[in-house]
């Protein structure tokens, strides 16, 4: 969870999830650092949409940090985790062809 910074960029090109709040600004001397013309005129995004690499669980919020959005996202978030396939449940589980000779493990077990 962060608010629109230099910073977060590591987590906007990461694989890590996260909720960015507070992208837009309405106050007048900010209009070319976080408004609405700028986050199209810049990054070609506007107001609700996501970057296109984003997975599920890498949010732009479009909300201020407030406590009841942040609540509110947080509930939305958990949805999202609930979701069938989202962490990746339908792969094998790490270490689970562990007991085969065709691991690298197993054979190195074997000898």
């Amino acid at each position: 969870m962060a608010v629109s910074n230099g910073p977060n960029t590591f987590c906007q090109y990461g694989r890590a999830p996260y909720l960015l709040f507070k992208q837009l600004i309405d106050d007048p001397e900010l209009r070319f650092q976080a408004s609405e013309w700028i986050y199209w005129r810049a990054l070609r995004l506007r107001k609700g949409e996501q970057w296109p690499w984003a997975s599920p669980l890498q949010r732009l919020t479009w909300k201020d940090d407030t406590a009841e959005h942040i609540a509110e996202e947080f509930v939305e978030l958990e949805k999202t985790l609930l979701r069938p396939g989202v962490l990746g449940e339908d792969r094998p589980p790490l270490g689970a062809l562990d007991d085969t000779d065709e691991s690298p493990r197993g054979v190195l077990r074997a000898r």
